[in-house]
């Protein structure tokens, strides 16, 4: 986790800003919790303080005892490695349809072979 993050907290029905936050502390554990453990933000939003729509405005519930900032950081990674799996699948993709217009388009009666991904020899 980033020391220096800074969480905006949101009114979930106005949505003005309320005051920040800096997460959770290294084991996870909201540093402003009280003695019963309840998240003194339970109840309103979170957001982060860039415009980063990676990232999602969070309702904390009443009551709730978890920070999910690390939750939201979680989701950002995943995807991310998603839209990077389907720009390397739309690559094979792209590359495999072009073989095949290739070869599709041997002259008739000839018998074409690939010499190299991409190429087409009578």
């Amino acid at each position: 986790m980033t020391a220096n993050r800074v969480i905006r907290i949101l009114d979930p029905a106005t949505g003005e800003w309320i005051t920040v936050c800096h997460g959770p502390d290294a084991a996870g554990a909201c540093p402003l919790a009280g003695p019963d453990g309840v998240a003194p933000r339970s109840g309103l939003l979170i957001t982060p303080d860039t415009s980063d729509t990676t990232y999602w405005q969070l309702r904390i519930p009443r009551g709730y005892r978890h920070c999910d900032v690390p939750w939201n950081e979680r989701v950002r990674t995943c995807v991310r490695k998603a839209e990077d799996d389907r720009r390397r699948w739309q690559t094979g993709l792209n590359r495999e349809t072009d073989r095949v217009r290739a070869l599709a388009t041997c002259p008739a009666g000839l018998r074409c072979r690939r010499d190299r991904p991409g190429t087409v020899t009578p």
